[in-house]
């Protein structure tokens, strides 16, 4: 949701910024600027409020057609622009290590960059390390990176305690448990993935030194 929204919220902003969206694997972000879209085409209040950022033909409400040459696909997205010579689209997907060089983007989404595959393997967690020293390069100097990540982490000493050593970023963490309650309860979590207290507790006790780092 951060993701999502957030990408969105930065061009409703100005139409003319760039965002690129990275994950661990593309298809997972593909996944997510299709979701956007269906706020885009399908929402009547995007519509009501945005209707002049929208290209034509995509929301529901506009019978035109969506001209051929126009980026508005699962990889990338253009919205409309009173800008011009912008060489990237609105709202790019990529994934670590994906073909970005020569890329600069506005605004960068760093959306779990690793999963378990680099939990257990130091040879994955130090390559992604050193994507992350090339990604400063991705925006527009990286005196100006605005880079915003969302992430669950793996163990102490992953990517992104490498990513607030290094390079300066700032850590907000938000635990699973807090004062021995859950800070998500499944009765106010409408997608259905909320964890019960007594779940949590269990595995805080089974796991401690995971649960520790990864919840």
């Amino acid at each position: 949701v951060f993701t999502r929204t957030g990408a969105l919220w930065k061009i409703c902003q100005n139409s003319n910024a760039t965002v690129a969206i990275f994950n661990e694997k593309v298809e997972r972000v593909e996944k997510w600027l299709l979701a956007i879209q269906s706020i885009v085409a399908g929402n009547p209040l995007f519509y009501a409020l945005y209707r002049d950022i929208i290209p034509p033909g995509v929301s529901k409400e506009d019978g035109r057609t969506l001209p051929k040459s126009w980026k508005w696909s699962s990889r990338e997205m253009t919205f409309v622009r009173d800008g011009s010579g912008i060489p990237e689209a609105s709202i790019t997907a990529m994934s670590v290590g994906g073909a970005s060089a020569g890329g600069h983007w506005e605004w960068l989404f760093f959306d779990d960059l690793i999963s378990k595959e680099a939990r257990d393997s130091e040879v994955v967690m130090r390559s992604v390390r050193d994507w992350i020293d090339t990604s400063i390069y991705l925006g527009p100097s990286p005196e100006r990176l605005n880079a915003w990540v969302g992430c669950t982490r793996w163990r102490y000493g992953d990517v992104y305690e490498y990513m607030v050593d290094s390079h300066g970023f700032l850590l907000y963490r938000r635990a699973a448990l807090e004062n021995g309650e859950t800070v998500w309860h499944p009765d106010t979590n409408t997608a259905g993935l909320g964890w019960t207290t007594e779940w949590l507790l269990k595995e805080q006790a089974a796991h401690p030194v995971s649960f520790s780092g990864q919840m």
